[in-house]
């Protein structure tokens, strides 16, 4: 039943949580108009680079130590190695982001923003999400996560109400995650995972050498979340910047079912690794079938209604978002579709899924800087997608390789051209009578055909569930 707890729990949490996104998105891209929009995009891009290099891969190598072994010390030893880590790089980084803002003009004229942002910085050093995913108690973050997100959207509603309003907006998003995590500390503290004196400096160098690899991975899975906006600032207007950055905001609500079921996956994928290869196999090919399921009802819905979606949620003024949501949304198909391979070979051979996403990251640049001079932000969005679909397909071809094979007919082909021909059938039928009994009508087409065909029993979905 841990597994229906988790999965049940995380999808009332996340979607409440998603839900509240959806109202404060669209309210704070109208009160900030898309210039201002545009620069809280790229200072905040600016606090996610920074935030790799503080986190320094701990994360994940925190999922990697604790997730075999759940002993009280083992996570205390762990924690303890990982916070003061990233203190120290966050006293670095500190003293770094006041020397540029010195220094550099562009980053002066925003440090209102960027002093608001460092909140959001100092919470990622201290975040502890890796201890419950390691432990597969993620219901607790997903429920406190929850509510810090109603409080978040009752203060953006309260506070935010004009374009110099921008810095609060972001203090805001800091102030509610720091919430989280001095929840989540109590909660260790309680369970007496974390000592009285959290810094150790023994433990630093143990961390620090086997994180860096992931360093290199996280650093560059960065780069395709934010390089793009960054470019556009450099290359285009901030009007154009807040376009895109508006079209990558309800590219989240897409990815957020990957970003959810990310952390319930990973743990089991670490755990079926180290027990062995077939067992592997039978686990990829339970849980393929409805990631791409998922991934292809997401595509191809982003893709049909990109014109309702944007001016339903964003508004007429933000109509030049929906030729790029139309083509972003695509990104969440590959990372929908691939994230079980990404994280096979993150857990069979961390070097090299490094330098995967390193090689992604790089024709990311690329492409970026070739077709933004092109087409504008479109060729932002269009460099996003191939290097997503680079790292989904060397992912997949590595672990055939290795001998966990994933039945491609059934469990990518099938699904993929059953939801085609769904969502295409309903839309070109029913679109003109009703928006909402067109889509609810190709969910439900498609829902049914993937029973009808057996792609999806139900059988099965109640083992993957915890139900039998």
């Amino acid at each position: 039943m841990k597994n229906l707890r988790n999965i049940s729990s995380i999808a009332f949490g996340d979607g409440i949580s998603k839900i509240a996104a959806f109202i404060a998105t669209p309210y704070l891209a109208i009160k900030l108009q898309p210039v201002a929009f545009g620069n809280v995009g790229v200072v905040m891009a600016i606090y996610s680079f920074m935030s790799v290099f503080v986190q320094f891969g701990t994360n994940e190598y925190g999922i990697l130590k604790v997730s075999p072994n759940r002993t009280i010390e083992n996570i205390r030893t762990t924690l303890c190695g990982i916070i003061s880590l990233r203190l120290m790089l966050l006293l670095i980084s500190t003293v770094v982001l006041i020397f540029a803002i010195l220094v550099f003009g562009f980053l002066s004229s925003h440090w209102l923003l960027l002093a608001a942002g460092f909140i959001t910085l100092f919470v990622f050093s201290i975040a502890v999400d890796w201890v419950f995913i390691s432990i597969e108690e993620m219901w607790i973050t997903s429920f406190i996560r929850m509510l810090s997100r109603i409080i978040y959207v009752l203060l953006i509603f309260c506070l935010i109400s004009k374009p110099e309003d921008a810095a609060i907006a972001i203090a805001i998003q800091g102030a509610t995650e720091l919430l989280v995590v001095f929840s989540l500390w109590l909660i260790l503290f309680k369970r007496k995972a974390i000592n009285i004196w959290i810094f150790s400096l023994k433990e630093i160098y143990p961390i620090f050498r086997g994180a860096l690899p992931i360093l290199l991975m996280t650093l560059s899975v960065s780069v395709f979340g934010s390089i793009d906006i960054l470019l556009l600032g450099w290359l285009k207007s901030p009007e154009e910047v807040g376009y895109y950055s508006a079209a990558l905001k309800l590219l989240l609500f897409g990815m957020s079912i990957r970003i959810t079921l990310g952390p319930f996956i990973f743990p089991k994928i670490v755990k079926a690794w180290s027990i062995s290869k077939d067992h592997s196999q039978e686990f990829l090919r339970n849980v393929q079938v409805y990631a791409t399921s998922i991934a292809i009802a997401v595509g191809i819905i982003g893709c049909i209604y990109y014109v309702n979606i944007t001016q339903l949620v964003l508004g007429y003024q933000y109509k030049n978002s929906g030729p790029v949501f139309a083509v972003v949304i695509w990104v969440a198909f590959f990372e929908i579709i691939g994230f079980v391979f990404a994280y096979f070979v993150f857990s069979i051979d961390q070097k090299l899924y490094t330098k995967i996403v390193i090689t992604s990251a790089i024709a990311n640049i690329v492409f970026n800087v070739i077709l933004i001079k092109m087409i504008g932000i479109l060729g932002s969005a269009i460099a996003y997608v191939i290097s997503s679909a680079m790292i989904a397909v060397i992912s997949f071809l590595y672990i055939r390789r290795q001998g966990i094979k994933p039945n491609i007919w059934k469990d990518i082909s099938l699904p993929v051209i059953i939801g085609i021909i769904s969502f295409s059938t309903t839309y070109i039928f029913l679109h003109s009578l009703s928006l909402i009994f067109s889509l609810v009508s190709g969910i439900g087409l498609f829902v049914v055909l993937l029973f009808s065909f057996k792609i999806i029993q139900w059988s099965n979905l109640k083992v993957q569930l915890g139900l039998s």
